[in-house]
């Protein structure tokens, strides 16, 4: 079934969207820039206490910088003739209609193909799905700020169904970006807040029981080959969208939501991003913050954000002053995702596609990082010598020196008993020289230890939830995310075995979910190969004895059932052969490589391969992902990306030594990285929801 508009106001609410919309009438007029940013951070408060719902920190604060960015990347206007804002107690669910048909539909109708923006930033919500068309059973809501009021209700996607219908008729260029979730959780760190409240009791009096679907995306649209939208949603169905506090060029701190926060950064370095990798490149930076939220890109996502030409002249990062040595001093730092070990590549300034290697000076990797500015190491002896009229670019986000934020000290909100400190104290001996673990103190963790119960027959009672815990539960350990306390990760679950016994498997699941974590951060902004290369995952069905395949987009994260056979496509449109290694990472923490050969799978120009065999999903429940490396280079050995990182099997290619990086988990510190062809490799993602 094709996604349909009703499919997409679904998605939309879940957290973070982008549409461009089909059909539109042929212009008649000058095409323009038209948006409505609405943030709702204070909420009119019902008499009852039960329906009281929080107000929020961020929204405010994200309008004005989404609106900063569409100024001053995109080429809006700044004045209200083309920016509208509703903040607070003026975004009333009349109001937010009012202004929609006003100043979105009006102004596309009297200007046609213009550049549409639709932003919400506060809470969302669910409703019963009362029209029969969503695959879980729910409608998505969002919350103005008097929708919990006497008499009002919140903003059903139907209704936005109405409004993008009577848009869509006007121009092809509707973005829509919704950073709120669909429900709430008592159990998250203080730091973080969830952008999610309960159902309201006007819109559903009888409440929400969702029901999981296998083999749909999101909201129950199926996308084909060629969707009609492209979109971002900022988590998967039932996770949480999340705001918390981050830091400006001078340091201090302020709460934004992190699905906007991260989005505007990555497209603040770069406006050309498509929609996929906007993704690529926000994913792993809001993981780190809140491990349960996964944003992804859906649809035709292969596109430009905002519909940016191709052709345009690509950003770049400024060199400030001349270079000393080896050393260059750039205008980025840690506010826009820079890190001690982030790779970069030089250009001539007279270059302006900055893409592979036609015009690349050198490649680097940033050595000193602050707040706004970092210094970044040149490889080798440039020709020509580097200047400050240069161009510097991000090749790869993420740093293979990241280590992931744990907690080894203490039980979060909980009074450690003298059995918990000693599986502590084991955990901490047993990861002290992993160098892909940090343990950290009670503010600043990412995963930490939890403890639960278990009954005889499973059933299992996580941290929160022990006080109604029947008196026959014994305790357990288990592992669990800053944003969701809990959430057992991938069902690692220990008993009451011996101390050691228990240690060894919670530091090994720490261990491997480090190492996973890293392994997903890498990527290359700047390949040629990012648009000639398309993964996608295939699902295979038993229809009256016949197999059928059923393909997802190649951004979609379709719900599969345990058992369930699939397979990953990988479709190769370049000029080049190709060398493919498929590595999957596991819900349990594990990773697998699926190449019969060290250098990958022949993937010849102009072809497709499958995986052989066919694969069946299995437990543990949660998302479990399928990394992909691409190379033109078939003297490549992945079989690193199999293990625990021993460099004893990586060749000696740039490429070879960076994967050995990343997957290493020795303490020692990681190779430099010797010059790079970024016209050689790049990786690909597709990821499935493993559900019951």
């Amino acid at each position: 079934m094709t996604l349909t508009l009703k499919t997409f106001a679904a998605l939309a609410l879940l957290a973070l969207c982008a549409v461009h919309a089909g059909g539109a009438a042929p212009p008649q007029a000058e095409a323009r820039h038209f948006a409505l940013l609405i943030g709702v951070d204070e909420y009119a408060q019902p008499a009852g206490e039960s329906a009281r719902i929080s107000n929020l920190r961020g929204p405010a604060n994200d309008v004005a910088e989404m609106k900063a960015l569409l100024v001053d990347k995109y080429g809006f206007a700044p004045g209200n003739q083309e920016i509208v804002t509703l903040i607070g107690k003026q975004a009333t669910v009349g109001a937010i209609e009012t202004a929609f048909r006003s100043h979105l539909v009006d102004n596309a109708r009297k200007h046609p193909d213009s550049k549409i923006v639709f932003y919400f930033s506060g809470h969302g919500s669910q409703s019963r799905d009362t029209g029969g068309d969503e695959g879980d059973g729910v409608d998505e809501t969002l919350v103005a700020h008097d929708s919990r009021m006497p008499g009002k209700s919140d903003i059903r996607d139907d209704d936005i169904e109405l409004w993008l219908q009577a848009l869509a008729a006007h121009t092809r260029n509707i973005t829509v970006i919704f950073d709120s979730c669909n429900s709430g959780d008592a159990t998250k760190d203080v730091r973080i807040q969830a952008r999610g409240v309960p159902p309201n009791p006007n819109t559903d009096p009888n409440g929400v029981r969702p029901v999981l679907a296998r083999g749909v995306v999101q909201k129950g649209g199926i996308l084909n080959n060629q969707p009609a939208y492209s979109f971002i949603s900022g988590s998967l169905p039932h996770e949480l969208s999340n705001e918390g506090v981050v830091l400006d060029e001078k340091g201090a701190g302020h709460y934004r939501g992190f699905l906007t926060h991260y989005l505007v950064t990555a497209l603040r370095l770069d406006p050309s991003l498509t929609y996929e990798g906007a993704v690529e490149r926000i994913g792993p930076e809001i993981s780190q913050r809140a491990p349960s939220q996964h944003p992804q890109a859906y649809g035709n996502a292969l596109v430009p954000f905002l519909g940016l030409s191709e052709n345009q002249e690509h950003a770049f990062i400024k060199i400030v002053g001349p270079p000393t040595g080896n050393i260059l001093t750039i205008r980025a730092g840690e506010i826009l995702g820079v890190g001690p070990g982030t790779m970069f590549a030089v250009y001539s300034a007279k270059t302006k596609r900055l893409v592979g290697e036609t015009g690349k000076i050198s490649n680097a990797r940033a050595v000193k990082v602050s707040l706004d500015t970092s210094q970044i190491e040149l490889f080798g002896t440039p020709v020509p010598k580097v200047t400050s009229d240069d161009k510097v670019v991000m090749v790869t986000p993420s740093t293979s020196r990241y280590r992931l934020p744990v907690l080894l000290s203490a039980l979060p909100q909980q009074n450690a008993s003298a059995r918990d400190n000693q599986v502590l104290a084991r955990v901490r001996e047993l990861l002290k020289d992993d160098r892909l673990v940090q343990p950290v103190s009670a503010s600043d963790w990412s995963i930490a230890l939890q403890r639960g119960c278990v009954t005889a027959v499973g059933e299992f009672t996580p941290s929160g939830r022990l006080a109604s815990a029947p008196a026959s539960c014994k305790p357990a350990y288990y592992v669990a995310p800053v944003d969701n306390r809990d959430r057992a990760l991938a069902d690692i679950i220990a008993s009451d075995a011996a101390v050691n016994t228990v240690a060894e498997r919670l530091a090994s699941y720490i261990s491997l979910k480090a190492r996973q974590d890293n392994l997903r951060k890498i990527g290359n902004l700047r390949s040629p190969l990012n648009d000639k290369v398309t993964v996608t995952l295939v699902r295979t069905v038993d229809q009256n004895g016949t197999p059928v395949e059923q393909e997802f987009g190649p951004t979609a994260v379709p719900r599969l059932a345990v058992g369930d056979k699939f397979e990953i496509k990988v479709a190769n449109k370049s000029d080049k052969d190709l060398y493919v290694a498929i590595l999957a990472l596991g819900t349990s923490g594990k990773t697998f490589l699926y190449s019969l050969s060290k250098s990958g799978e022949l993937v010849q120009k102009n072809t497709t391969i499958k995986t052989k065999p066919m694969l069946r999903a299995g437990k543990p429940y949660g998302l479990e992902s399928y990394k992909v490396f691409v190379s033109t280079r078939r003297d490549v050995d992945y079989r690193v990306l199999g293990s625990m990182g021993s460099r004893s099997t990586a060749g000696k290619s740039a490429f070879d030594l960076m994967l050995a990086d990343y997957s290493n988990a020795d303490s020692r510190d990681p190779d430099p990285v010797p010059s790079l062809s970024l016209d050689e490799w790049t990786t690909k993602m597709v990821s499935a929801e493993i559900v019951k």
